[in-house]
């Protein structure tokens, strides 16, 4: 799952404070990176046996933080766990 959201809806904390939360993740999920919207830019996630996935940040439509996202790669057997995101700037014609 990913989310987008305008990065001044994460304000800043002061040192005793907790955090606020960017993605709600499901019982037995986490949190394996993050990504700066550049425009022209792709998104390339990466599986844990190698497949990944590329897409427009163009794709994913902006939410409010703290929601629960959209489905960025589909996870079985084939491609592994999500290990990781990777803000790509070279588009593929």
């Amino acid at each position: 799952m990913s989310i987008r959201f305008h990065e001044e809806e994460a304000r800043d904390m002061g040192r005793n404070a907790v955090g606020v939360w960017g993605i709600r993740p499901a019982e037995g999920d986490e949190v394996v990176g993050i990504a700066k919207v550049v425009p022209d830019a792709m998104l390339l996630v990466a599986g844990s046996n190698g497949i990944g996935k590329r897409t427009g940040f163009d794709a994913y439509r902006r939410q409010s933080r703290g929601g629960k996202g959209i489905i960025t790669m589909k996870t079985s057997d084939r491609t592994g766990d999500v290990i990781g995101p990777l803000q790509s700037t070279n588009r593929m014609k």
